[in-house]
C-alpha cells in the first residue's frame, strides 16, 4: 500500500489540527508529495512542532476561498484530496451548522470541478 502513496501529490486542508498533523506525518514517511493547506499558523500542533512543516509544500489560506483552492489544486496538480479542515470552536458549529457543510460542500464541489477540466 506504500508505493500508492509515492510521490503522489496529496492535499490535506486541516494539516495543522490533531489528526492532520499526524496523517501528514504518516503521508511523508511512506513518500507523498505532500501539500498543506494552513489558514493560521499553530506553532503547538504535530505539523510545526515535529519539523514535518519543513518537508511539505504550504499554501497559506482559507478553505472557504475558490479561486486560492482552484489553484492550488492546479498548481501541484493534486491527485489526492483529503479534507479535514473543521470549525474546531463547538459552540460556533452549533450556532452555524449549515455554514459548516457549505465549508465541506464547497471543497468537495472545487476538487469535482478540477477533475473534470
Amino acid at each position: 500500500m506504500d508505493n500508492f502513496w509515492l510521490d503522489r501529490p496529496t492535499f490535506v486542508t486541516g494539516a495543522t489540527g490533531l489528526v492532520g498533523g499526524w496523517l501528514v506525518r504518516r503521508l511523508v514517511d511512506t513518500g507523498a508529495d505532500v501539500v498543506c493547506l494552513v489558514r493560521d499558523w499553530v506553532p503547538q500542533s504535530e505539523l510545526a512542532r515535529s519539523g514535518v512543516i519543513e518537508k511539505v509544500k504550504v499554501v497559506r489560506g482559507d478553505v472557504r476561498d475558490q479561486a486560492m483552492l482552484e489553484r492550488a489544486l492546479g498548481e501541484y496538480e493534486i491527485e489526492t484530496v483529503i479534507h479535514l479542515a473543521a470549525q474546531t470552536m463547538q459552540w460556533l458549529s452549533l450556532n452555524t451548522p449549515f455554514a459548516q457543510l457549505r465549508s465541506v460542500q464547497r471543497i468537495a464541489d472545487v476538487v469535482l470541478d478540477a477533475r473534470r477540466k
